[in-house]
C-alpha cells in the first residue's frame, strides 16, 4: 500500500490535488482530516477536542483501508501536530506502508486571496496563515517534496509522476 500525503495551509489546493489524484489512481481511497474535524465541530466540540478526534478517526480510517487492501491512501491535513505526525509514522512502520510526502506552497497573498472568496463564517488572516505555515515547517519530514506553484494541473502530474 501507498499513502501518499498532502500538507499545506489552507488555500493551497490541497483537496482538489487529492481528488484529482483519486480519479487518476485505481483502488484507492481520500482521507481529509477535515471532514472529522467540521464533523466534530458541528456537534459543539471546540476546535482542539475536534482535532484529536479527527485525528483518531483518521487512524482508524487508515487501518480500515489497509485491512481492505487499497492500492493508495490519499491523506490531505495541515499535519503540523507532532503528536498526530508520530502516529502517522507509527502507522506506517507497523504496515510497511510506502509513504510520499507533499508539502503545497502558495505566496501569502495568493492565499489571502482565496481565502477571501471562501464560504466560511471564520476566514484565516494573513497572522493566521504565517502561524500555520510556521507550524508545519517545524515538523521536518524526510524525502519530503515541495510544490511551490500555483498550476494545479502541473502539481497533480508532479504528484502522480513520482508516486506512479
Amino acid at each position: 500500500m501507498k499513502i501518499i500525503f498532502i500538507r499545506g495551509v489552507p488555500g493551497t489546493g490541497k483537496t482538489i490535488v487529492a481528488k484529482s489524484i483519486k480519479e487518476s489512481l485505481p483502488n484507492s481511497e481520500i482521507i481529509c482530516v477535515d471532514d472529522f474535524k467540521i464533523k466534530a465541530m458541528k456537534k459543539g466540540t471546540g476546535i482542539d477536542e475536534s482535532r484529536k478526534i479527527a485525528y483518531k478517526q483518521t487512524l482508524k480510517k487508515l487501518n480500515l483501508f489497509h485491512k481492505q487492501n487499497k492500492n493508495y491512501i490519499i491523506l490531505e491535513e495541515l499535519i503540523c501536530d507532532r503528536n498526530f505526525l508520530e502516529n502517522l509514522i507509527e502507522f506506517l512502520n507497523k504496515t510497511k506502508s510506502h509513504a510520499y510526502w507533499f508539502r503545497l506552497m502558495r505566496p501569502i497573498k495568493k492565499l489571502l486571496e482565496i481565502e477571501s472568496n471562501r464560504n466560511r463564517k471564520i476566514k484565516n488572516t494573513q497572522e493566521d496563515l504565517f502561524k500555520l505555515k510556521q507550524d508545519i515547517e517545524s515538523l521536518k519530514i524526510k524525502d519530503e517534496y515541495l510544490i511551490k506553484n500555483d498550476d494545479l494541473a502541473l502539481t497533480i502530474k508532479k504528484i502522480l509522476d513520482i508516486v506512479c
